[in-house]
């Protein structure tokens, strides 16, 4: 992750201050949390066997990074310019905006552009850092696959949760499971999980079977922090 931000960094040199300071909010950005999704990669390519450990550490990174930009992303839909304690990438740029003198309108604005913009170069270089990964051929294709499963399944249950917040009507256990499912299970717990026994060369049904496993985690982890939240 520090290689990452760092070659933003030297690629920015030339660009503006600001250019060169959302990669140094990104990598902000990137810091501190559980890493909860390079350890359950680890975990199971270690499982299965797995011995590379270059080669896992270069997805596990992929997988941090697209954790990112889902993060400053989701900050962005929920107008939020704060994240643990301390100004997110949105809320450094609305203050830096302010401190120029720009309106309250303008501030924002440019705070939701810097979100959008540091989400989306955290999105891409995690496709690129498993696109260039040392696997084979075949191993980095189903892992590209994994990958694109998740993004899109994730921002369909991200745009579903904002419609039913939005919406009066009631909310069905359906529905709830089916977002936690959607927004969390599919890249938080599926996908490591699956990555690193693709890895290590587990069997197709190995894998399957897996897949149950990290929906099923998932979920229940997504409603347990739902819990915590509403009894704070």
């Amino acid at each position: 992750m520090d290689r990452f931000v760092g070659e933003g960094l030297r690629r920015a040199v030339g660009q503006s201050a600001d250019a060169q300071e959302l990669w140094r909010q990104l990598g902000h950005a990137g810091r501190g949390g559980k890493k909860l999704r390079p350890a359950l990669l680890f975990a199971s390519y270690d499982c299965f066997g797995g011995k590379d450990m270059e080669l896992v550490c270069e997805v596990g990174a992929a997988l941090e990074l697209l954790h990112t930009a889902f993060v400053i992303h989701d900050d962005v839909i929920d107008r939020d310019v704060v994240r643990r304690g301390s100004s997110n990438v949105s809320g450094f740029f609305t203050e830096r905006a302010r401190a120029r003198g720009a309106s309250e309108d303008g501030a924002v604005t440019l705070g939701v552009a810097a979100g959008v913009l540091a989400g989306d170069l955290a999105l891409a270089s995690a496709i690129q850092q498993i696109a260039m990964c040392e696997a084979s051929q075949e191993t980095t294709r189903q892992l590209l696959a994994l990958l694109d499963d998740a993004v899109r399944v994730s921002a369909a249950g991200e745009l579903d949760d904002v419609v039913t917040s939005l919406c009066r009507s009631t909310v069905t256990m359906e529905q709830v499971l089916a977002i936690a499912e959607q927004k969390t299970a599919w890249y938080s717990f599926r996908l490591p999980l699956l990555a690193g026994a693709v890895l290590a060369g587990a069997p197709q049904g190995t894998v399957d079977q897996l897949a149950v496993v990290g929906r099923l985690a998932g979920i229940g982890f997504q409603l347990v922090d739902d819990l915590r939240r509403l009894r704070r």
